[in-house]
């Protein structure tokens, strides 16, 4: 049975921070497959290895072995501000989807589609 994560990594366009209080420069692509957060608006994404992140601020939240719908339960867990809420979840494996995505969240955002 896979494991909780131990810590969550934020994951930007440009930096992150280390635990510390420096920040550094974060890849713009997924280091390995896993379940990212972004908190606005909230969203769960499995992206792949070697995929771009969408614009925004990204938390890596679990690995890609847990299944979605634990991932789902978890991270109100983390995120207590996102309790009582079902936040969904979408898989970014290529630069299609990223792309499609963000085409939606735009579209949403534009009032043309509900968050």
């Amino acid at each position: 049975m896979a494991q909780a994560p131990t810590r969550v990594q934020m994951v930007s366009d440009d930096q992150f921070q280390t635990g510390g209080d420096e920040l550094e420069q974060m890849p713009g692509f997924a280091e390995q497959t896993a379940y990212y957060l972004s908190k606005q608006p909230p969203r769960i994404a499995l992206i792949g290895k070697g995929v771009r992140f969408p614009a925004g601020h990204w938390f890596r939240v679990a690995d890609e072995l847990l299944p979605a719908w634990v991932v789902q339960d978890l991270v109100p867990s983390l995120f207590p501000a996102l309790a009582g809420k079902t936040v969904p979840i979408v898989s970014l494996l290529t630069e299609f989807d990223v792309q499609e995505f963000e085409v939606a969240c735009e579209t949403a955002r534009d009032g043309g589609l509900p968050d």
